[in-house]
């Protein structure tokens, strides 16, 4: 022991230390449990574009390199395969607001069809997505801000890669708290 330290001192830095690793495993504990209450759901489907509708835009265009200020609304028809008549998947509805030459800030909706298992999670449920869309790249993320339904609470990631001139593959994780969506709890 040091000069001057006493047996209590010891004591007490020790129960410390102790006390701190002891708090780190709750604090890991905690987080490995939070990840086991996170329900997540897959989907793909292939968004068959139309054309989009410009709803506003500018009084003038001078300075807006012709995009900057434009709004535009969409509803696209998405299918189980990329063949335009293949099996509805639900659609997509929107708007693109144009910040600068081929990209804007995009808010969707997509609006799901009963697909996958008969009255199961996707049936006639909807999430909402929002972030940045550059026209010219060929695969696109935006993030899920939200769901109606059985995606209440929703949040996670769908990603658009384009696999034709204007088809899109759309794959989404979808992830919903356990303890958050009160209509899942019901159901179980």
């Amino acid at each position: 022991m040091a000069k001057g330290t006493s047996f209590a001192t010891l004591t007490m830095a020790r129960a410390t230390s102790i006390i701190g690793v002891l708090l780190g495993c709750v604090m890991l504990a905690a987080a490995v449990s939070a990840s086991d209450s996170v329900n997540k759901y897959h989907f793909q489907f292939f968004q068959q574009p139309r054309e989009s509708v410009l709803v506003f835009k500018p009084d003038s265009d001078q300075g807006t390199n012709g995009y900057t200020g434009r709004g535009y609304t969409f509803d696209y028809k998405t299918t189980l395969t990329y063949e335009p008549d293949s099996t509805p998947a639900g659609y997509v509805d929107g708007m693109v607001v144009y910040t600068g030459p081929n990209r804007g800030i995009e808010t969707s909706t997509i609006f799901f069809k009963d697909i996958g298992e008969v009255g199961g999670m996707f049936a006639n449920g909807e999430i909402s997505l929002s972030g940045l869309w550059k026209d010219e790249e060929s695969r696109q993320e935006l993030a899920i801000v939200g769901g109606v339904g059985n995606f209440a609470g929703a949040y996670g990631k769908v990603v658009y890669t384009q696999v034709g001139p204007t088809l899109y593959l759309v794959q989404g994780e979808i992830l919903i708290d356990a303890q958050g969506n009160d209509l899942q709890a019901r159901k179980n």
